[in-house]
């Protein structure tokens, strides 16, 4: 009995061994229907610029206004960054202060950045200027620090979602070694 079952087996393998099967069908994966928010990190270096500039202009703004309508600014900053952007502002309406000048940035560089359909992710070093930035008091004196740096090295964080529009997300004084010099 045993023969002729190892033999029925012997059999089948041969035989499904003889047998050709098809080659599998492959089929492609399929294309993305959309593109990334960004297609390259130079477009979304531009954005953050363009945001980055736009965000300086109002908060000088609001800062020679003494930090009137801080919401001004709250466009271009997650809710993260208007938090923060209200504590310095009450600064300035605690002291009684307000300032002249303007305050300008540069060398924009890109340290990190990730693009999805829609979602962007982008971290910079730049260098803030505020050499043309002066505090001022209530009675007119100018109360800007003597020792405070006209150059400040920044690490910037940007996102946007759903959109090009970029907004800060955090922004933190850089510890390593200053490249604004």
């Amino acid at each position: 009995m045993r023969l002729p079952a190892a033999l029925a087996i012997t059999l089948i393998v041969l035989v499904l061994a003889g047998c050709r099967t098809p080659d599998p069908v492959v089929t492609p994966q399929p294309e993305p229907t959309s593109t990334p928010l960004f297609a390259s990190d130079e477009e979304a270096l531009a954005a953050a610029e363009e945001a980055y500039a736009a965000y300086l202009a109002v908060s000088d703004q609001i800062l020679a206004e003494g930090g009137a309508n801080p919401e001004r600014a709250y466009q271009y900053l997650t809710e993260q960054m208007q938090a923060k952007e209200v504590e310095g502002i009450q600064l300035y309406i605690d002291s009684g202060w307000h300032s002249t000048g303007m305050t300008t940035f540069d060398s924009l560089s890109v340290q990190q950045f990730a693009s999805e359909r829609e979602t962007a992710e982008l971290i910079v070093y730049l260098c803030v200027d505020v050499a043309a930035l002066r505090i001022i008091d209530s009675a007119g004196s100018d109360v800007t620090p003597p020792s405070r740096p006209d150059r400040v090295p920044l690490e910037v964080a940007f996102v946007a979602e759903g959109s090009a529009s970029m907004k800060i997300e955090r922004s933190d004084l850089w510890s390593g070694d200053d490249f604004c010099s």
